[in-house]
Order: C-alpha cells, then sequence, then structure tokens
C-alpha cells in the first residue's frame, strides 16, 4: 500500500484539435503540432454533465 502523497489527475484539452490529457502536473505537447496553449478543464471534467450530455458535434 503506497504510503506517500497521492497525485489527482489534472485535465487538459488541445485548443487546436480537441485532444484531451491526464497529467498530474502539466500537459504533455500534443502530437497535432500546434503551439496553442493547453487549457486546463479539471473542474469541467469532475460534475457528471462532462460525460452525460452530447455535444452538437456528437449528434
Amino acid at each position: 500500500m503506497p504510503t506517500g502523497p497521492m497525485l489527482r489527475l489534472r485535465f487538459f484539452v488541445c485548443q487546436q484539435c480537441e485532444t484531451v490529457f491526464a497529467d498530474p502536473e502539466r500537459p504533455p505537447p500534443c502530437s497535432c503540432g500546434t503551439d496553442v496553449p493547453m487549457r486546463e478543464i479539471t473542474g469541467d471534467v469532475q460534475t457528471e454533465p462532462y460525460f452525460t450530455e452530447l455535444r452538437d458535434v456528437d449528434t
């Protein structure tokens, strides 16, 4: 059983291609090659609607 501090995942989205990344500290560079900074969405994905509501592009 781990005895050290537990790291909480943070979620980031690439603002160019909308790929979502999870990392305890900082987002990895996106493979789409953009220089656009990642946007943190940790607070958004911690709520149930993020997983249950369809986006307009999904319908």
